[in-house]
């Protein structure tokens, strides 16, 4: 911490300047009388005693430390550092060293896109949502990463994606800073069995508008994505369901795979639970989260049944 040095006392003392005149005056014999006289010496007035001390300066009272200035994402070079890439969005992710936004390995070319901004997780940085996209022959695939900011020069990309488009499945059509903070994406979904039919050039049949905050802090591995609107549900991708014939049941399920999170759906509200068609179990298991304990579902709440257009949501369903 930087101290103002204190000022070095300055003791002042006054010299006694001493002064005497002696003035004896002896008065003139007589011859019958003798008459004496004297006079003692007397100090003169002195302008200060030996022992007077001046004040001394008062302390000057120590600077506060500046408060230093967060530094913006904007500045930060994304395009140069290792991220993580995950196939499919669910699987194990890989290393890729990115430089000047692309990199390539023995699974494809990697391009980095512009990044979106806002706060993601609420501690008033602006973080970014970042495109990655890899193409491998004519294979194409693209993940939606947030980086958190730290606020050091630092971002810390969150292991799940938020998104993925790829040929034969999701377009997410944009992506922008939602009012209220995090991420709003615009994806037009393809729903298995419905969409089968639909040629693979062309997008889904479904618009899924989704807000994601991340739950979490930069550096945390274990920061997620939580889904906030249309309802609370897992932030990551939702990837439907192959089975579509449910009965409703009351059951709790929670926005992440861990208690405390967000409800996504009280056991107080039934809600039809379908068999989520991928499991990220593979994905979290690998930054140090297992998910035994847990079941990954697809469910529609009991607010939304009525709905001609029901939104597509997952959560987390205790096994005990």
């Amino acid at each position: 911490m930087h101290r103002t040095p204190e000022p070095r006392r300055h003791i002042a003392r006054s010299r006694s300047r001493w002064g005497g005149a002696a003035a004896s005056a002896i008065a003139a014999v007589a011859a019958t009388a003798l008459l004496s006289g004297c006079a003692t010496d007397a100090p003169a007035a002195s302008s200060g005693s030996a022992s007077a001390v001046a004040s001394p300066t008062a302390d000057a009272t120590p600077s506060p430390t500046p408060t230093p200035t967060p530094v913006d994402i904007r500045e930060i070079d994304l395009g140069t550092r290792n991220v993580m890439y995950s196939s499919g969005g669910f699987s194990a992710p890989v290393w890729v060293a990115l430089e000047g936004g692309t990199a390539s390995d023995e699974y494809g070319t990697y391009t980095l896109a512009e990044p979106v901004y806002s706060d993601a997780n609420g501690d008033g940085l602006e973080d970014a949502l970042v495109a990655i996209e890899r193409i491998d022959g004519s294979a194409a695939e693209t993940l939606w990463y947030v980086f958190l900011a730290d606020g050091e020069g630092g971002a810390v990309q969150v292991a799940v994606p938020l998104a993925r488009a790829a040929s034969c499945g999701d377009v997410v059509e944009s992506t922008s800073a939602a009012p209220e903070g995090g991420f709003a994406l615009e994806v037009l979904t393809r729903i298995r069995g419905t969409d089968d039919a639909v040629p693979c050039s062309a997008p889904g049949s479904r618009r899924d508008s989704r807000v994601i905050v991340i739950d979490g802090a930069p550096g945390d591995p274990l920061a997620m994505p939580v889904q906030t609107a249309p309802a609370t549900a897992w932030g990551g991708i939702c990837p439907g369901t192959t089975w579509w014939d449910t009965e409703a049941e009351m059951v709790e399920m929670l926005a992440l795979p861990r208690a405390g999170s967000p409800v996504a759906n009280p056991a107080t509200s039934s809600a039809g639970i379908f068999p989520a068609a991928q499991d990220p179990a593979p994905l979290l298991s690998s930054i140090g989260l297992p998910t035994q304990e847990w079941a990954f579902v697809m469910f529609i709440g009991e607010a939304f049944a009525p709905q001609n257009v029901k939104p597509l949501t997952c959560a987390w369903a205790s096994r005990g």
